[in-house]
């Protein structure tokens, strides 16, 4: 299995920048590794160097599809170098969007338009039910200690499955690792 640098490459407009924040930090609080452009290219990089780079070392190739995203040339180039390498694409529609492009019969996340949170469940829910987005390892992200768990109790998993957030597994050094919900059933 390919081991990618980034598990979601987030495309968007930066008009979006409110929402794509949202959506980024959520993502992350998954803990997924997202590439948003501007949080992750510097002064003086190519920008299309990094953006195509970001593409192909990409898991999911997310765009999010609004009235501003639709008609940014960016974007829909985005698009069609995803397209080329044949990346899983999944297309975030918010509102009554309809993209006319290439991704027009891929089957999309639907979000009700300016409602933050419905936009962001409805992209979590999505990104919990795929078994090879994150990668989950037994051993302390701190102090690389094996199996050293501090297990949830079951009151606070069905929360956390409620929540479709990673939950913190404790390790006996005190530090808090994320286990996201795919990684669950591997540790019971």
């Amino acid at each position: 299995m390919t081991k990618y640098e980034y598990d979601i490459f987030l495309s968007h407009s930066e008009q979006d920048e409110d929402l794509i924040a949202r959506i980024h930090n959520s993502l992350l609080k998954l803990g997924l590794e997202v590439y948003v452009e501007e949080y992750e290219s510097t002064y003086g990089e190519d920008l299309v160097d990094c953006v195509c780079d970001a593409i192909e070392k990409s898991n999911y190739f997310l765009v999010v599809l609004t009235d501003k995203s639709i008609k940014s040339q960016w974007v829909n180039q985005e698009i069609g170098y995803a397209f080329a390498l044949e990346k899983d694409i999944i297309p975030v529609r918010v509102g009554e969007i309809q993209h006319t492009g290439m991704i027009s019969n891929i089957k999309s996340v639907k979000a009700k338009a300016n409602d933050y949170e419905s936009i962001i469940t409805e992209i979590l829910y999505h990104f919990a039910d795929l078994e090879d987005i994150t990668e989950f390892s037994y051993e302390c992200d701190k102090c690389d200690e094996d199996d050293m768990w501090s297990l949830p109790d079951e009151s606070d998993l069905k929360q956390w499955v409620k929540r479709k957030e990673p939950f913190k597994l404790e390790c006996t050094c005190g530090y808090a690792n994320k286990l996201n919900p795919r990684t669950l059933e591997s540790i019971k």
